[in-house]
Formats: C-alpha cells, sequence, structure tokens
C-alpha cells in the first residue's frame, strides 16, 4: 500500500454549532436518555472536529456559541466573517506562494 500525500496547505474554517438545543422544540420530545445521548454525541463530534482541524494544515475551528445547528441563521456574521477571513488569506498565500496561514480562532 502507498502512504498518501500530505494535504497541501489550504486556507479552511470549520464552523460547528455551539448552542445547546436541548431545549429546542425538537430535542423537548425526545426521552431524557435520549436527550442526554444527543447531548454527549454533540461533544463527540466537536472532539472530532478538533481532530480533524488538527491533522488538516491551514485549518481552524470556530465554535459558533450562538447558533445551532443553522449557523448562517443563528449567526450570519460568523459565517460573513469566516468568508472573508478564508477568501484573505487565500489571496495572501496565492501572492506569498502559499507560505500563511488562517489567523486565531474567533
Amino acid at each position: 500500500m502507498v502512504a498518501a500525500r500530505p494535504l497541501p496547505r489550504v486556507p479552511t474554517i470549520l464552523l460547528a454549532e455551539g448552542h445547546p438545543d436541548l431545549y429546542n422544540e425538537a430535542t423537548a420530545s425526545l426521552s431524557p436518555n435520549f436527550r442526554e445521548f444527543n447531548k454527549a454525541s454533540k461533544q463527540w463530534k466537536l472532539k472530532d472536529y478538533e481532530e480533524w482541524v488538527s491533522a488538516t494544515p491551514g485549518a481552524k475551528l470556530i465554535v459558533a456559541k450562538r447558533s445551532g445547528h443553522n449557523i448562517q441563521e443563528g449567526d450570519p456574521e460568523i459565517v460573513i466573517d469566516a468568508i472573508r477571513r478564508v477568501a484573505s488569506e487565500a489571496t495572501r498565500a496565492g501572492e506569498s506562494g502559499g507560505r500563511k496561514s488562517v489567523g486565531a480562532q474567533r
């Protein structure tokens, strides 16, 4: 088996929901045990996201603490900011040969 080539450094921002929706209409109809499972699964997802970002050159994770699943509706500014940051970083990387990384997390 041939080892995969390393991923190139590409400006990437992964936006993740951060607002616990344990009491919205959909989760309110779940059993208490399933609500606990739902809460735990969100923690597992976040851990997986962190691992993916750590393994992906140029990637950053931003947790939208004020948003649930639909981040573009719950916190559109964080989405707009992420798009601007990636576009700006890609432009700078193109001008400098790809040696820069996306800035600090929000």
